[in-house]
């Protein structure tokens, strides 16, 4: 489970788009953020300077109304003048700093895991991923060592700073 103070975390700011994302706007994110999580979010951005009806109608929903709640986030991320992708963006970042928190032990099983967050995520073009055999010619005896996880790893931390680098850049 992601939470919102995960993406603070990395001081991203909080859309409705994302939240939108992480509630039913994704199919690959679909039902990642807990209602409690968003109520409450809506409950600190109305404690801000900036009123707003929808925010207070979310705000003051029950945790089990989820089609009103999906409603309102719905409405509030159209309303809302942000970046659909940046958004993804931001979720997938945050998914895989998660998933790579801890390099494992293990060789085999950590080669594995690797792979099996670019599965989940569709094996989008900029993964920093290799698979054995996918496109290449390296034999499992070149894949399955140490060396090569530890590159891997390394990759996969390297593509983590430059995307948590691009969006600051471009968040607004």
């Amino acid at each position: 489970m992601i939470k919102i103070e995960d993406f603070k975390k990395y001081n991203f700011i909080i859309t409705w788009k994302l939240i939108n994302i992480g509630f039913r706007g994704s199919d690959m994110f679909r039902d990642q953020l807990l209602v409690k999580d968003i109520l409450n979010f809506a409950i600190e951005k109305l404690e801000g300077d900036n009123y707003d009806e929808t925010v207070c109608e979310l705000a003051s929903e029950y945790e089990d109304n989820i089609d009103k709640i999906d409603y309102l986030i719905k409405k509030l991320a159209s309303d809302e003048n942000s970046d659909f992708n940046l958004e993804l963006r931001k979720w997938r970042t945050i998914f895989i700093a998660k998933e790579i928190e801890g390099k494992n032990d293990n060789l085999i099983d950590g080669l594995m895991h690797l792979g099996e967050i670019w599965v989940r995520l569709g094996f989008p073009e900029d993964s920093p991923h290799i698979f054995q055999g996918r496109n290449n010619n390296i034999t499992p005896e070149e894949y399955y060592t140490q060396e090569n996880y530890d590159y891997l790893y390394e990759k996969h931390i390297e593509w983590l700073q430059n995307e948590i680098q691009f969006i600051k850049r471009n968040q607004s």
